[in-house]
């Protein structure tokens, strides 16, 4: 369920911390509203449970500090107070904070079905302000692919703009087993009507991507009505996932 504020809105941060100091429960201040933060899952536990161990031991015997939940988070810029799931701060200014960290170097977000939009909202507001916000998919949330948020936007907007805006595109082959790691970005992108021109379009697209994604190896196969399909069609309709 997406938080919903736990009182009227306008409130000051100095009244938010008021609030909170008196509250047995967490609230954040976002945009002048207080929400109360919502309970979480043992998926979500575990997830950032997990990435702020392998950021803890990532950063050992650095000045950076990574935290869970329990600390907030200050954005001075628009009087926002929040609780990552994730974020990791630098410096000694920072270190000798105890009630609200103001500035971080990267800010993760575990997503969730129910509270995705929420959390996206909410890292609206500190990308101008922070050097990196993730948002993280949860296993059972909003895909398994092995491709990350931003790398799915890029390739879905860059198979529109060589295809045209009705193009769909899916993913299949290894990318799509969270299992392994690695591997080629093999594409299946279905035409409504056919194109003459499909080969060289292919080829404009993989050249884009590579361009925009590094030099990654990427293979595309295109599927309109006069597509003789070929087992590689089949495969990767029936075993691909929607970008």
């Amino acid at each position: 369920m997406t938080p919903q504020p736990a009182h009227q809105s306008g409130y000051t941060a100095q009244e938010y911390l008021a609030l909170e100091e008196a509250s047995i429960e967490r609230h954040e201040l976002i945009h002048g509203e207080i929400y109360a933060m919502a309970g979480g899952t043992a998926a979500h536990a575990s997830a950032s449970l997990n990435i702020a161990s392998a950021l803890k031991s990532h950063l050992r015997s650095t000045p950076c500090q990574s935290f869970m939940a329990e600390m907030r988070l200050n954005v001075q810029a628009s009087e926002a107070y929040f609780y990552p799931d994730v974020f990791v701060t630098s410096g000694a200014e920072q270190r000798a904070l105890q009630q609200a960290k103001t500035d971080a170097v990267l800010v993760v977000e575990v997503l969730w079905p129910s509270t995705a939009a929420f959390d996206r909202g909410k890292g609206m507001g500190v990308r101008s302000s922070f050097d990196a916000f993730l948002p993280v998919p949860t296993e059972s949330g909003l895909t398994k692919m092995r491709l990350t948020e931003q790398t799915r936007d890029i390739i879905r907007q860059t198979t529109q703009e060589v295809f045209g805006t009705a193009a769909q595109v899916k993913l299949f082959g290894s990318r799509t087993d969270d299992r392994l790691k690695g591997g080629d970005i093999d594409l299946l992108v279905e035409l409504s009507e056919p194109l003459d021109d499909a080969p060289r379009r292919s080829l404009t697209l993989v050249a884009r991507l590579q361009r925009r994604l590094g030099d990654r190896a990427i293979d595309v196969v295109v599927l309109d009505p006069q597509t003789r399909q070929q087992a590689i069609h089949k495969v990767a309709q029936r075993t691909g996932e929607s970008i």
